[in-house]
């Protein structure tokens, strides 16, 4: 069991899971969760409570964090894996607007 977690926003997160339903069940026990179903993928808020709700609801799951977020927080325990790359199918107009932002500076 595997979830990939990547960040959206300054607000939010993006967790992806294969599907399972007791996965679902799980994940909707988030406060503030919330299905985008033309990504398929789940959104979370970017808060310490999100985070620490997402590890112990997940916990004995392999969590894949992006790099760049891992980097950026320090809540993740360390039991989570490190992704160094954002897949292709996650690129979206908040990223590419972060990207053009940093390259500008």
């Amino acid at each position: 069991m595997s979830i990939w977690v990547f960040r959206n926003d300054e607000s939010s997160l993006y967790v992806r899971f294969k599907y399972d339903e007791q996965m679902v069940m799980k994940i909707r026990e988030i406060p503030g969760r919330k299905w985008v179903s033309d990504k398929k993928i789940w959104l979370i808020p970017f808060t310490a409570e999100s985070i620490q709700l997402l590890q112990t609801l997940f916990e004995g799951a392999k969590i894949h964090v992006d790099a760049v977020l891992m980097k950026e927080c320090g809540l993740f325990n360390n039991e989570v894996h490190t992704q160094d790359h954002i897949p292709s199918y996650l690129w979206n107009e908040s990223i590419k607007s972060s990207l053009v932002r940093a390259l500008q500076l």
